[in-house]
């Protein structure tokens, strides 16, 4: 559902958009702190993009206290 742009910077791939406009919830499975995907620096800037950027519906997590 993300990808590293030409930056760098993490980008939305556009599944989760459409996933929406298909009237469907998203909620990623299984966000770890210590296995972050490789497109994020660190565990909370992928926690931000997701919630910020990609408005997704909720996260699974095996630290829900750091979310």
């Amino acid at each position: 559902i993300v990808r590293a742009g030409a930056d760098g910077e993490p980008i939305s791939t556009g599944l989760v958009e459409r996933i929406h406009e298909a009237g469907c919830e998203v909620h990623p499975y299984t966000l770890r702190r210590d296995d972050v995907p490789s497109a994020f620096k660190s565990f909370d800037a992928a926690v931000r993009f997701l919630r910020e950027k990609l408005w997704v519906d909720g996260v699974f997590t095996d630290f829900p206290d750091l979310l």
